[in-house]
């Protein structure tokens, strides 16, 4: 990692190809061969029949939204990093969607392997309750998915191998995003701050932590610090970028801002999911996550405590930085200096001069698209031509 990130974007941007591209080449040569396999009819079966009394189990929503957002990496830094390297006026409604749609296809032909692999393994065992033939957690990624693999009767080695490179590349290809992330910041605070020394300390601090989950205990640690240091997290930073985006800088001045952009209008769905469904349905997994969900297994209750000085400690930096932009501000009253810190910059916009200077007439000359129905109507209740005749 550090080899490969000393060059910074440049470098891990050439590696990125056969980090996002490989996956896929297993998963389907995967897909193919398991698909066939005795048993998977009643795996695949089993995957897609739904147990509708699960949706009032706390952990499957905690569970889902966050494996949307460790999918995405939503909230770990990673896409806006990469996305600080594009072109001003690229297409992001484009790519959100692209994203969005091949991260859905991938997570359920993922799904449909390790069920049709589930069903293959019980099938060998004589065992219908899949339950009792997965391993919770990472068990089924290092225990349940090597013992399948280990029964296949064609070159189970190669299936091994190729595997194991897959949770490897996939591996480095998230820790990329993370450590770009990161330098992202520093460089941007820092700019004289070399490169290749915050890769070295990156990836001696990385190397130095990840001893951790290779201890006996490891499967336990990597349990807790998902737990505490990543899930909540992760739903708490999402509520606070909803309401800093939406809500104080505010939903007319993004959606401005994604014309000027694009030039393109942003449908009500959009506005409507961003400004109030979003953060409501998050506000509603966390505090159902806090109170209803299961805490790690094995562990001592000290360690819980310490597990929610964690999660605190996570999200100590956005108060704080916010007393510290409320405390810059130089006006006569609190009320006064919280708004006037809630607004942007002076310096915020384009960074290069001339689009910046479009920007700011944009700004003040801004009128909002036609919407689609909008045009629509007007077509439909435009005024019908009449005619005068003399006769």
């Amino acid at each position: 990692m550090t080899i490969m990130m000393v060059k910074g974007i440049r470098g891990s941007g050439k590696v990125a190809y056969f980090l996002a591209l490989f996956p896929y080449v297993v998963l389907i040569s995967f897909a193919i061969y398991a698909f066939t396999l005795d048993g998977a009819g009643e795996g695949l079966k089993y995957f897609i029949t739904p147990d509708w009394d699960q949706l009032l189990n706390a952990d499957v929503w905690k569970e889902a939204v966050s494996q949307c957002f460790f999918s995405l990496s939503i909230c770990f830094g990673g896409v806006i990093a990469f996305s600080s390297y594009n072109n001003f006026s690229n297409n992001i409604y484009r790519d959100a969607m692209i994203i969005s749609w091949l991260d859905t296809f991938t997570s359920l032909l993922s799904g449909a392997l390790v069920f049709s692999i589930i069903g293959h393994l019980g099938h060998l065992t004589n065992e219908t309750d899949y339950t009792k033939v997965v391993k919770p957690g990472s068990g089924l990624t290092f225990i349940t998915y090597p013992d399948a693999l280990a029964k296949f009767e064609h070159v189970p080695n190669l299936f091994a191998l190729l595997f194991f490179f897959m949770l490897l590349t996939l591996g480095v290809g998230s820790c990329t995003g993370l450590i770009n992330s990161v330098m992202t910041a520093l460089q941007d605070s820092s700019p004289r701050l070399k490169s290749w020394k915050t890769v070295v300390i990156i990836g001696v601090l990385g190397f130095a932590l990840g001893l951790l989950f290779v201890t006996p205990s490891g499967s336990k640690m990597l349990d807790y610090f998902d737990y505490y240091g990543v899930q909540f997290v992760t739903l708490t930073s999402a509520i606070f970028e909803l309401f800093a985006f939406c809500w104080l800088y505010g939903i007319r001045k993004l959606t401005r801002d994604i014309q000027f952009m694009l030039n393109r209008r942003t449908g009500f769905l959009w506005r409507f999911c961003w400004k109030l469904l979003t953060p409501v349905m998050l506000i509603v997994v966390l505090i159902i996550g806090l109170v209803k969900s299961q805490r790690p297994q094995g562990i001592d209750d000290v360690y819980h405590v310490l597990g929610w000085c964690i999660y605190v400690g996570a999200l100590v930096p956005i108060p704080v930085w916010a007393w510290f932009a409320v405390r810059k501000r130089n006006e006569s009253t609190l009320k006064k200096r919280i708004v006037a810190a809630s607004k942007p910059l002076s310096d915020w916009g384009p960074e290069s001069l001339e689009v910046r200077k479009q920007y700011l007439e944009f700004c003040s000359n801004y009128t909002p698209l036609e919407s689609r129905w909008a045009r629509l109507r007007r077509v439909l209740h435009r005024n019908d031509k009449t005619y005068r005749v003399s006769v």
